[in-house]
């Protein structure tokens, strides 16, 4: 690639001296990140992220991405590794125009001529999962037209090897329900997969022969969302829909999971999920934000989740990236947690890529506590609202003490409160900095306790802050108050007879 920079202040180059802190360079025809692929490798496993029309691949020497696939007009529709190979989907034809499939690694790549006509059915992919057919072998399965030139997105089809030397199976391809409804996603489920719809979730079934849908009901809500989204974890697949719903698919039935994502007062994120990804532990989702996506200083939110002792599921939000929308989310290298997404950018009025990557911990599941923690700078958390079990009464707060570890003037708490509805940081009560593992901040020394520091409900705030890979930590806090009732007029009254 040739990159020019010129001045129209001259038609010659003489003294113009062009300094350029950074460049990078952004193919037309889209940016969203379909997915990512992981290809075995002696060192390391090679990481494979489709974007818009580029196939890039993680280099290990340089630490960037690099563009190792770029196509000259369709963007990519689906990527998967099958048989230490990397398989791209473009969709079906244009027409007399071909999409078809391509195959490969780093940058030899093979375009798809199953078929000697390039715009037959068998040369094109939408989506890929890997599962075993009929005959218990390990296959490739694609969603994807049946016909020449055809543009029907609710057929499929198996091969144990997608290679020009292959073949797709059966000939006449599997039908899942009608024709105007399109496939949205394919997901592993156990041994074998389920395909989503615009209309429900189909699996096969084996006596009929034929694909059944186990979710009627979405036909009142038919979307391209549904289903969109998946991750199969623990033997169960996750699956986003329509309106923040989701659910948990597994061979007991369908579960709503949506109330875990939707609260009144979780205002800071929705119950939108955008990406997923699993590992052998937990479940971690990108949730989208309720702001508006060409809203340039929007963040988006992971937030990770496993099942807890007393098999209820436990969640809480850890990062926030900074892009608008994650598209794409996986783990490489065991250790190493990409998301791939967008943000928008004023001055082009259109969304650029953004990518953000974290260091998982390798000892423990405290990153804290990791051997070369990887740690923000500050984090904050709010408690719940309290109100002591009476919250007619006033209560007056007299002091906060906390049992903590590695404070000092480095590694802070500040703590903050709110009162009868007011944010939790409204009020500053002051700074936990010294060494003792246990330490107490009396209200009255704030500005005006007797007004500040009285109420019914309150909230508490800490803001945890460090200057090196040391965390600050708090184990648990008391909150010591005095009830502040109404004073209560009591009358004598003398009678004489």
């Amino acid at each position: 690639i040739t990159i020019s920079i010129n001045t129209n202040a001259t038609t010659t180059n003489a003294a113009h001296t062009f300094r350029m802190d950074d460049c990078y360079l952004i193919p037309a025809g889209g940016i969203t990140a379909v997915g990512a692929a992981i290809r075995s490798s002696p060192s390391p496993d090679q990481a494979y992220v489709a974007l818009g029309r580029c196939v890039v691949q993680w280099n290990e020497t340089t630490f960037t991405w690099e563009a190792v696939y770029i196509d000259s007009a369709d963007a990519i529709t689906a990527i998967i590794e099958f048989n230490d190979t990397i398989y791209v989907g473009f969709g079906e034809s244009n027409g007399a125009t071909p999409r078809q499939y391509i195959s490969g690694s780093g940058t030899t790549w093979t375009t798809a001529a199953i078929n000697a006509t390039t715009t037959h059915h068998d040369n094109h992919a939408r989506y890929f999962v890997k599962a075993r057919n009929g005959y218990g072998e390990w296959a490739l399965w694609k969603a994807g037209p049946s016909t020449d030139q055809g543009t029907e997105r609710n057929k499929i089809q198996w091969s144990t090897d997608p290679s020009n030397t292959g073949s797709w199976n059966p000939s006449t391809a599997f039908t899942v329900g009608s024709t105007s409804r399109n496939i949205t996603g394919l997901y592993s489920f156990e041994d074998s997969f389920i395909v989503t719809k615009v209309d429900g979730i189909w699996v096969w079934d084996g006596i009929i022969n034929s694909f059944i849908v186990l979710t009627p009901e979405w036909e009142r809500s038919i979307d391209e969302e549904n289903g969109s989204v998946g991750q199969n974890w623990h033997g169960d697949v996750f699956l986003h829909t329509i309106r923040q719903g989701f659910f948990r698919f597994s061979r007991a039935g369908l579960f709503d999971l949506s109330p875990l994502l939707v609260a009144p007062r979780l205002s800071d994120f929705g119950g939108r999920v955008t990406a997923m990804s699993a590992c052998a532990r937990e479940l971690i989702l990108a949730l989208d934000r309720p702001l508006a996506d060409t809203t340039t200083t929007k963040t988006a939110r992971l937030a990770r989740m496993r099942m807890g002792d007393d098999n209820r599921w436990q969640i809480h939000t850890t990062q926030e990236p900074a892009m608008a929308l994650i598209d794409t989310l996986f783990f490489h290298r065991d250790n190493r947690l990409w998301a791939f997404g967008r943000t928008y950018n004023a001055d082009l009025a259109d969304y650029i890529p953004a990518a953000n990557v974290w260091i998982e911990p390798s000892k423990t599941a405290a990153p804290y506590a990791d051997t070369t923690p990887v740690i923000e700078s500050t984090g904050t958390f709010d408690t719940s609202i309290w109100h002591g079990g009476a919250p007619e009464e006033n209560k007056a707060l007299i002091a906060l003490t906390i049992w903590g570890e590695d404070l000092d003037i480095d590694h802070t708490i500040a703590a903050h409160f709110g009162r009868d509805g007011l944010v939790a940081s409204n009020y500053a009560l002051g700074t936990f900095n010294g060494t003792d593992r246990i330490q107490t901040l009396l209200f009255k020394d704030i500005n005006n306790p007797v007004e500040e520091a009285v109420g019914h409900f309150f909230q508490l705030r800490f803001t945890l802050t460090t200057t090196n890979t040391v965390s600050p930590k708090l184990y648990a806090f008391a909150l010591h108050t005095q009830l502040v009732p109404k004073p209560t007029r009591a009358w004598e009254v003398e009678a004489w007879v």
